[in-house]
């Protein structure tokens, strides 16, 4: 039996059909829908050459190519990993730290964003990294606490990462900091215990975000933050959600003079009861 429709009174759902134009980045939408991020999972896989994994498909260049052609506002990817053996699951997009902007896999990833954008479309790339679950039967070890080195590697990661997308094509990445992936494991008070600069305050376990948001120079960064199911992520009696709300304001601000000239940046915040800042399509971010 399928569910009840919630009552709610008629609306003009003509405003979905407008073009969207993102402040910082410059970047025009045809219209307001998005295609959310799904596990296509839909990539090259092999078990045992890593090199041989994380390459976009014929199948999946063409499957971006259709949603393109079919008008999208936005096409939202799914995981993009930052490690061979890091992994959602098998067939999972890979962009590992220090690969060429050349060569099979860029030439790949050149085409799903060609694709995509072919008719109007923005394409963006939501970056992950995943520390613990299931993968073909396998289980990664529970995570350690990030030592100074293991910082430089992820921030690094994340940054060639979206210099990667750029140079290809994408309009933007996504910093997935939900659903139980690294940022969010850093941003939640249930899993952050640290006592350094990355623990305490909704400041300090946000300072990873904000160094990698510094770090990338992408065309457009969106930042998802929510946390897993099973523990909701409350913010409501932060003591210093000011001074989070003022670093991103902060950072926000500086996505919009690049040294470059450049322009880039919008922020998603979801389940936050904020006014606007940056996010050029809401009257408030829910």
């Amino acid at each position: 039996m399928s569910p009840k429709r919630v009552p709610a009174e008629d609306v003009d759902p003509a405003p979905l059909g407008q073009s969207l134009q993102f402040e910082f980045s410059g970047r025009t939408a045809l219209n307001r829908f998005l295609k959310s991020a799904m596990s296509e999972k839909f990539l090259s896989w092999n078990p045992r050459d890593l090199e041989d994994r994380g390459f976009p498909s014929s199948g999946l260049i063409n499957l971006y190519k259709r949603w393109g052609e079919g008008g999208w506002g936005v096409l939202l990817t799914g995981n993009v990993m930052l490690n061979y053996d890091h992994l959602e699951g098998p067939g999972n997009a890979i962009i590992p730290h220090g690969s060429l902007f050349s060569g099979k896999r860029f030439d790949a990833f050149k085409a799903l964003a060609h694709g995509a954008n072919k008719h109007g479309s923005l394409i963006v790339a939501q970056l992950d990294v995943q520390l613990e679950g299931r993968t073909l039967g396998s289980l990664f070890a529970k995570p350690r606490a990030m030592m100074k080195k293991d910082f430089e590697d992820v921030i690094e990661s994340f940054a060639h990462a979206a210099e990667y997308c750029y140079q290809a094509g994408f309009d933007g990445i996504r910093l997935n900091a939900a659903h139980g992936y690294l940022l969010t494991q850093f941003l939640s008070p249930t899993t952050n215990l640290r006592t350094d600069q990355y623990g305490g305050s909704i400041e300090s376990r946000s300072r990873i975000i904000f160094e990698i948001t510094d770090a990338s120079i992408a065309a457009g960064i969106q930042m998802r933050l929510v946390e897993n199911d099973k523990h909701p992520l409350d913010l409501s009696q932060e003591k210093d959600m000011d001074v989070f709300m003022t670093t991103l304001q902060r950072l926000l601000g500086e996505m919009s003079q690049n040294a470059d000239g450049s322009k880039y940046g919008f922020a998603d915040i979801v389940d936050f009861p904020l006014n606007p800042f940056g996010s050029p399509y809401s009257e408030q971010c829910d």
